[in-house]
């Protein structure tokens, strides 16, 4: 003997039965219902397939991976750490868009996005390094046009 919770199929009610009883009334307005049959109903109507929308889901983490394009794009000029930082937790939030769902258009235009950021990081940090070593080579050269006039003042 077990109970069972069930609904009375007039009124609504919430009920308790003893599964082994072929039949029942219900407290609330004294109808009468056949047990097997009210718990087939419940089975039937609760073996229906389940759709999530998760439209709100996507959309905030659209905001939050802008949020860090925004937060972290503007800075990595001169702290590529901090970028890659702010790029790695972007991509996070992209690729759950894309967990979500595949082909999501916004998903794709913020990764080609983060592409773009990367190949300009990449150009400004091999542009730096081409101005250093041209100080570096300028500061040599400048030395030794110095020490070329010391020595030639030295022998004349």
């Amino acid at each position: 003997m077990a109970l069972i919770g069930l609904k009375c199929p007039n009124c609504s009610g919430e009920i308790q039965m003893d599964d082994a009883k072929e039949s029942g009334f219900c407290m609330y307005c004294g109808s009468n219902f056949r047990v097997k049959d009210e718990v087939q109903r419940i089975q039937v109507e609760h073996s229906g397939s389940v759709s999530i929308n998760r439209d709100q889901e996507l959309e905030n983490l659209i905001i939050r991976a802008e949020q860090k394009i925004k937060e972290y794009g503007a800075t990595y000029v001169l702290e590529t750490e901090i970028f890659n930082v702010g790029n790695k937790l972007s991509e996070n939030y992209i690729d759950k868009i894309l967990d979500i769902q595949p082909n999501h258009p916004k998903a794709a235009e913020l990764k080609q996005m983060l592409a773009r950021a990367e190949i300009t990081k990449y150009n400004a940090a091999k542009k730096a390094k081409r101005n250093a070593a041209l100080i570096v080579f300028s500061i040599i050269f400048l030395i030794g046009l110095a020490m070329y006039g010391c020595v030639s003042q030295i022998l004349s």
